[in-house]
């Protein structure tokens, strides 16, 4: 299954809503160790140093996925 897909579903379920650019978990999953964020640093078109936040998936997050699925 594609990452935006998986995102469509969880979104569906209630587990995750698009906020700003980034997946977050609705407050009754958030806190139980499920995500975190990763930050990454490019440099873009102009030279200038950026950075993008993205939602990772820990352990405990997959097993709670697993069991939702």
């Amino acid at each position: 299954m594609s990452a935006k897909l998986m995102n469509q579903r969880l979104k569906g379920k209630g587990v995750q809503y698009y906020q700003d650019g980034l997946w977050v978990l609705y407050a009754k999953h958030q806190g139980k160790g499920y995500t975190r964020t990763k930050t990454h640093p490019y440099v873009d078109n102009h030279g200038e140093l950026k950075t993008s936040i993205s939602t990772v998936w820990e352990e405990s997050g997959l097993k709670f996925l697993n069991s939702l699925i």
